[in-house]
């Protein structure tokens, strides 16, 4: 079974979440399920929630490094911006950290760490979280 659900009736806007054990093969299916949106040749936003992801690791952010190289090379850029809800840990904050100060995004990017406390924090609520407080956002940009 696969870590992820692909939510994309409302596109441009396509939400994203991940959830269980993160596999290398897993990993992989996901990026070439993301790849498929540049098949519509359409502008396009990315809303990511990851906080039940149980198992991070630097493989699977050594993993994403490379489909970032890969993604920053296609022409046109369709992906517009990033939206990615984290839970705020040590480690996740490292891995992050560690990923995109190798590589910058191919389009701008926004974490949005979330604290434990914060139940109502998702896909569906974070567009209008950006729109009211963006200063919560870290913004990396490519």
């Amino acid at each position: 079974m696969d870590f992820y659900t692909i939510d994309d009736k409302d596109f441009p806007i396509i939400k994203i979440i991940l959830k269980g054990d993160v596999e290398r093969e897993s990993l992989a299916n996901f990026f070439n399920a993301w790849l498929k949106f540049y098949d519509k040749k359409k502008n396009f936003y990315l809303l990511f929630d990851i906080c039940e992801v149980s198992n991070p690791s630097f493989s699977n952010g050594f993993q994403l490094e490379k489909f970032i190289k890969k993604l920053k090379k296609m022409r046109p850029q369709y992906l517009r911006k990033s939206v990615i809800i984290l839970n705020n840990n040590y480690i996740l904050r490292k891995i992050i950290g560690v990923v995109f100060k190798i590589t910058p995004p191919a389009a701008p990017l926004y974490l949005y760490w979330k604290e434990e406390n914060e139940e109502n924090v998702n896909c569906d609520t974070i567009r209008e979280i950006f729109e009211t407080n963006n200063d919560r956002f870290q913004e990396i940009l490519p």
